[in-house]
């Protein structure tokens, strides 16, 4: 963390220097590991404030690592983005951002998990329910390389055009904010009786009938027949869905795309949203409801409009495939929470493929839905069956349930003997005239490193593998005393085997995970 900058014109350079505790130099803080900050070239130093997102550190003149300086201790950080600001007298002398970013993933690894996530997971179960019959009569290409750069490119035809005299985006806005279709709507408020100039006829016996509305055996107030212009028209809301759709897909594109594109879809993000300020008009178009349906005669007979249909039309020939997830727009803050999803979804490709090698196929499937951009990967339906493989021949059945309750009271005939226990990841194998079987994984973003305070261990936590043990012991079934054939996390270490079905199966995005999942989903199920 680069903080050697002056606090001002007027002051003398201050520098910042960042030492892990045990006095090793750091470039910037670690991700959940307490450090030490010395100030230096401060005059008078017991006349400043330290702040860290508006909290005050305490400063303090003293001896570290064989020298006299001005020292404070950073709290341990989680992921994001922090403002360090140094005041006097209350007064804001000057103030870094710094970012403090993962520890126990490399930056390809993380980059590698947000690629994931956003593209390569969700293609590959999407493609791999169509080879098992759960999307019928959607046509989706199985993900390659090739897919991200045919999306810069629509995008780019989208946004600019084509020399072939496609008109972009940017001069579509352009044009219809000067000129946006109108049309006059009917409205009937209800006015003071002597304000209405052309009172709806149909309302009079409802306003004779209004609780409280009568004087003297006349209406206070009647219903007014009164005609608005409004830009809120349908072929305006294809206009704001178009918009809508680029920039969700610019910004989509931006997270998990090559470095070397940051910068133009940078531009092309800022160009975007300059035009949609001038097109003002649509703040008062609302969304639309459902898919566009047909195609109006404004539309066919007013070039502008019509190229913003075709525009449309060129984005929606192919289906996407996108992800719901409300992390994904904070990725380093929810980091934790992306990397259990991310495991997820690895066991959730994992399930497929080893179905698709024993001859399952889709019974049902709560992953996905369809909206107006294609497919949609939504937040996992708690306690409900994301997925049920069925064998055609056999009648055997293995469910997938994100976040499945076991409590005192028996559910399908599993139980917990002692308190109500939860797993992430519960998959259900059942067999015709067998007692069911379980497999549990639960996804931590953890490492012991986190609780000894060092950064070289990268073994799991103990408190992890007991509850594993927990969940192995204390869920039951009516017909066998233990159903668990095994219960493991995933976690961004190495992989652990406990024995007896307990384990830590180490993922690290780009590195190691699905053929250790997928290893055990072939020798259980």
């Amino acid at each position: 963390m680069n903080m050697d900058l002056p606090l001002s014109s007027n002051n003398p350079i201050c520098g910042f220097k960042l030492f892990a505790r045990d006095g090793s130099p750091l470039e910037q803080p670690l991700e959940w590991t307490p450090c030490i900050l010395e100030i230096t070239g401060l005059d008078e130093w017991d006349k400043y404030e330290l702040y860290l997102q508006g909290v005050n550190l305490e400063l303090s003149q003293t001896r570290k690592h064989g020298s006299m300086g001005i020292f404070v201790d950073l709290p341990r950080c989680g992921l994001g983005k922090y403002r360090l600001e140094l005041r006097r007298k209350q007064k804001s002398i000057h103030h870094v951002i710094f970012e403090v970013r993962p520890l126990k993933l490399t930056k390809d690894s993380f980059h590698q998990l947000l690629d994931d996530i956003q593209f390569n997971l969700p293609y590959g179960i999407v493609f791999s329910l169509q080879k098992l019959g759960g999307l019928v009569g959607v046509q989706v290409e199985p993900w390659h390389e090739s897919l991200r750069e045919r999306e810069l490119l629509l995008l780019r035809r989208a946004i600019y055009g084509t020399a072939g005299g496609k008109v972009g985006l940017l001069a579509l806005l352009a044009a219809l904010a000067q000129k946006p279709q109108r049309w006059l709507r009917d409205e009937q408020p209800w006015v003071k009786a002597f304000a209405a100039r052309l009172p709806y006829v149909g309302g009079l016996v409802q306003a004779l009938n209004r609780a409280g509305n009568l004087e003297n055996g006349l209406p206070m107030t009647l219903p007014d027949r009164r005609v608005n212009s409004t830009v809120d028209t349908y072929e305006n809301r294809i206009v704001r869905f178009l918009h809508d759709l680029v920039k969700k897909r610019l910004h989509r594109l931006q997270r998990a795309g090559k470095p070397e594109w940051q910068e133009e879809i940078s531009a092309m993000s800022l160009k975007l949203a300059n035009a949609r300020r001038n097109a003002n008009f649509l703040d008062h178009v609302t969304a639309l409801k459902e898919p566009p349906s047909h195609v109006s005669m404004l539309q066919l007979k007013i070039p502008v409009y019509r190229a913003v249909l075709e525009t449309l039309l060129e984005l929606l020939r192919i289906i996407s495939v996108q992800l719901d997830h409300p992390s994904m727009d904070h990725p380093l803050e929810e980091l934790p929470t992306l990397y259990q999803y991310w495991g997820t979804l690895q066991v959730l490709q994992a399930m497929l493929s080893v179905g698709e090698q024993r001859g399952f196929v889709v019974e049902s499937q709560r992953l996905l839905r369809r909206d107006m951009s294609g497919l949609v990967f939504s937040v996992f339906p708690q306690g409900r069956a994301a997925l049920i493989l069925r064998h055609p021949t056999t009648g055997s059945r293995i469910s997938l349930y994100p976040e499945q309750s076991f409590g005192r009271s028996s559910t399908k005939g599993f139980y917990s003997l002692s308190y109500q226990k939860r797993p992430d990841i519960c998959i259900v194998c059942e067999e015709v005239e067998a007692p069911p079987q379980l497999l549990l994984f639960d996804p931590k973003y953890k490492l012991i490193s986190e609780e000894k305070g060092t950064m070289n261990d990268s073994r799991p936590l103990r408190e992890d593998i007991d509850k594993m043990h927990t969940y192995r012991d204390a869920i039951r079934h009516e017909e066998i005393e233990r159903p668990v054939s095994f219960a493991g996390i995933i976690y961004p270490g190495k992989t652990e085997h406990f024995g007896n079905g307990i384990g830590a199966i180490g993922c690290i995005p780009g590195c190691t995970g699905q053929e250790d999942i997928q290893e055990v989903l072939e020798r259980f199920l």
